[in-house]
């Protein structure tokens, strides 16, 4: 194994671990408490290098969505989420593409391409992200308020945290 390969393992650990030991607790809505929850278990995907392809990156999404959903008792709501944000992930690569075009050999993080560029990326993949998995929680199409409402709260809370890991492990690939 490469040090690449050492390093995401690494980061998969850490990040399920956080999520499912810390944030899993860290929620309240009105009912029940669906509306602020927070995830950063996607940042993992999000972090995976350039080369990787999008066959491979939607089974390791799979696999890592299958894994939290087995902590959250989500019947793989999570697993499907997490294949919509890799399906996205390179549409929203190539339309945030810097003047240069990527360098294969540096990571997709804010060190590699500047907090401006990282912060639009994470945002429209945990735009896209959040709204699908709370259309998937809904799961009635016509209640579009609720649907909106749940994302808008997820958004930000994950972005939270999101960026406060970032800024606190400063990745370099």
């Amino acid at each position: 194994m490469n040090n690449i390969t050492i390093v995401n393992i690494i980061r998969f650990i850490l990040l399920i671990a956080i999520q499912v030991l810390f944030l899993r607790q860290f929620y309240y809505g009105p009912v029940g408490g669906v509306y602020f929850r927070g995830f950063i278990y996607p940042l993992f995907l999000l972090l995976l290098p350039f080369r990787t392809t999008a066959e491979i990156g939607m089974l390791i999404a799979f696999g890592t969505g299958l894994f939290v959903d087995l902590f959250y008792d989500t019947f793989g709501i999570h697993a499907s989420a997490s294949v919509i944000l890799m399906a996205v992930r390179g549409i929203i690569l190539d339309r945030i593409q810097p003047k240069g075009g990527y360098n294969l050999n540096k990571g997709l993080t804010p060190d590699s391409y500047g907090w401006n560029w990282f912060f639009r990326y994470v945002f429209f993949t945990y735009l896209v992200f959040s709204l699908w998995l709370s259309a998937l929680e809904v799961f009635q199409l016509w209640k579009v308020g609720a649907i909106l409402l749940r994302a808008l709260f997820i958004l930000p809370i994950s972005l939270f945290f999101i960026f406060i890991s970032i800024r606190i492990t400063n990745p370099r690939n």
